[in-house]
């Protein structure tokens, strides 16, 4: 059916190819829907016509679910330079262009032109289509979260303020992208060291998530995973493992036991025990991490946007602790087939190099 489409595409008017085109995207028939965008583009080559641009934008779109991200930002570009020239600066399409460029330039770490390209499509939506609409309230959302990566929590928060103002009153208190903004909050409340603010509004959005998504939904999961991260923060750890425990459960369960962000959890734990002199306990947790084979758990815990897999280092240095030299080069190299009984001040050491992080998944 595909090699017929194709055959017959030069006969087909352009919006029926981009029709056929959107289903493929839709589908997740990424290679198919390339073809099809690119069989429209040759017809549109020759004219300058806003359909020609929306065509160009539709094939960053596949790029992106790629995840072909500097490709796709070429795209893109080509298509605000034709937006910009044919429907303005401020044409609802030029600025969702603009943050999918945005976006992007997230994707790719880079995120002071993130910002600048936010920047530029939140000036516009302001105006049209107003502060209230979806699509602002996105780039509200996105710009917030690229400030939080920038370490500018402060400033993320009074973007989350704006976007979570907005959200409550349109979308109300429980819907699931409010909610997204109030763990976000709580989040950077976290990472101001300001935990009090930070279980506040991480208690809005677990409750809400726990009636709207459920308990075992894994962003009602990652919420009690960083309730419990700002109770250890507050030397509560009684609480702290009661929020781990539910999070493990529901991870394990949801996720497998091996999965990063359960190994993440398994690491607050053990850390808890650790402080509270348990060191037995923590071992066995450790053991886990570690494992009974000749592995390694791969310190190359990725960012990934916008929402939820990220976990953040709950310990700044390996340099605080007194691991051996020879020590450090075993674990380092996995010659170790699991963790012998070291001393208590070893095992932050041993998070640390199995890049295994403990405290607030972030936004």
């Amino acid at each position: 059916m595909f090699r017929i489409l194709l055959e017959k595409a030069s006969g087909l008017p352009i919006y029926a190819l981009l029709i056929v085109g959107k289903f493929y995207l839709d589908v997740e028939k990424f290679e198919e829907a390339l073809e099809i965008y690119f069989k429209a583009l040759d017809k549109l080559e020759e004219s300058e016509v806003p359909l020609k641009y929306f065509n160009i934008y539709r094939i960053g779109n596949v790029y992106d679910e790629l995840k072909q991200y500097d490709k796709s930002t070429e795209y893109y570009a080509r298509a605000l330079a034709g937006q910009e020239k044919i429907l303005g600066p401020e044409h609802e399409d030029t600025l969702s262009t603009l943050h999918s460029i945005g976006y992007n330039y997230a994707e790719l770490k880079q995120y002071d032109k993130a910002i600048e390209y936010y920047a530029r499509a939140l000036a516009g939506q302001e105006k049209i289509p107003g502060s209230e609409h979806k699509n602002t309230l996105s780039t509200l959302h996105n710009i917030s979260y690229v400030y939080s990566k920038l370490g500018q929590h402060a400033k993320a928060i009074e973007y989350y303020a704006r976007a979570l103002a907005e959200r409550e009153k349109i979308l109300g208190p429980e819907h699931k992208d409010t909610l997204s903004t109030l763990h976000s909050i709580g989040y950077n409340y976290a990472k101001l060291k300001q935990y009090n603010k930070a279980m506040e509004y991480n208690a809005r959005a677990l409750a809400g998530r726990e009636k709207i998504l459920g308990p075992e939904h894994k962003d009602t999961l990652f919420t009690l995973h960083n309730i419990g991260c700002n109770y250890a923060d507050l030397k509560q750890y009684d609480k702290a493992m009661e929020y781990y425990a539910r999070a493990l459960a529901g991870l394990e369960k949801l996720l497998g036991p091996e999965h990063k962000d359960t190994l993440s959890t398994i690491n607050a734990i053990a850390s808890i025990q650790d402080n509270l002199g348990q060191h037995d306990e923590a071992l066995e947790y450790f053991s886990i991490l570690t494992g009974e084979e000749d592995e390694m758990i791969e310190p190359e815990y990725e960012d990934t946007l916008p929402t939820i897999n990220n976990i953040d280092n709950a310990y700044d240095s390996p340099e605080q602790c007194d691991i051996p030299s020879d020590d450090l080069i075993q674990t380092l190299s996995g010659q170790e087939k699991k963790v012998s009984k070291p001393e208590r001040k070893n095992t932050k050491v041993i998070q640390k190099l199995l890049g295994v992080i403990c405290c607030n998944v972030e936004p």
